[in-house]
């Protein structure tokens, strides 16, 4: 049985956004990680760790940001 284009385009849509929710989630919980490592210090003992959390948010912030971008690509592509 063949799906339809709107099915498809719901699938897509719902995978995408299966990845993504969490993903947001995982941001949100490391910016907080970062700004608790901030505030603490540690005495500078955890400069690495907090540099290598930083580093980690970005590729995740621009994971999120691609994977934003391939759900709004789709939604254009059923509009179409």
């Amino acid at each position: 049985m063949a799906l339809s284009e709107k099915q498809m385009v719901m699938n897509i849509k719902g995978r995408i956004n299966d990845e993504l929710v969490p993903l947001k989630e995982r941001i949100t919980g490391l910016e907080r990680a970062i700004k608790y490592a901030d505030q603490e210090q540690f005495e500078g003992k955890c400069v690495r760790y907090r540099s290598l959390m930083k580093r980690q948010l970005v590729a995740m912030r621009e994971y999120a940001d691609m994977l934003e971008a391939r759900l709004t690509a789709v939604e254009e592509f059923r509009a179409a």
